[in-house]
């Protein structure tokens, strides 16, 4: 039987509120450190910034080479789409993907890199690729919704066969 730092006798189990306890872990008896005594000493808001602080930490750590794959793997997807569906602009930081069926779970943008191609790509599928001149327009209305549907039937033709993202 171990001994608390007072002299009393640590005991291994003892019946607590009515529920059979094991106390074999503890280095003081229940006189210096009473059952279920919150121990640590930061609170919950100072171990919550903690945690995102050392989250924050970690992504500006490795940062550049999140942001090099998705930039590749961008760069891949326009050339793979030959740049916008509707007009042909062909310039990878300005070609956006404009979702025309289904609900979207998440954007397509650089930060695509952070979810594998099983994740991606039933996303792409509901898309089209378009740059941003025109990706306003069909939010305007101006593009009519027969030809939104024609150019993702053709996206997807592109998409569907690919099992990796592209080189």
């Amino acid at each position: 039987m171990k001994i608390c730092s007072c002299g009393e006798p640590i005991r291994c189990q003892q019946i607590i509120d009515g529920k059979k306890r094991n106390l074999k872990n503890r280095t003081k008896c229940l006189k210096c450190l009473p059952f279920g005594h919150k121990t640590s000493k930061i609170s919950i808001e100072q171990y919550r910034a903690r945690k995102a602080r050392n989250q924050r930490d970690c992504y500006n750590k490795h940062k550049h080479e999140y942001q090099r794959e998705s930039t590749r793997r961008k760069e891949a997807l326009v050339k793979l789409t030959n740049g916008c569906q509707m007009c042909g602009y062909n310039h990878s930081w300005n070609v956006a993907y404009h979702h025309c069926e289904g609900n979207k779970d998440f954007n397509i943008d650089k930060r695509q890199c952070q979810y594998s191609w099983d994740k991606v790509k039933p996303e792409l599928l509901k898309c089209i690729a378009v740059c941003h001149n025109c990706h306003g327009d069909i939010h305007a209305g101006i593009v009519e919704e027969k030809l939104i549907k024609i150019h993702n039937f053709n996206f997807k033709l592109k998409i569907e066969n690919l099992t990796d993202y592209p080189d």
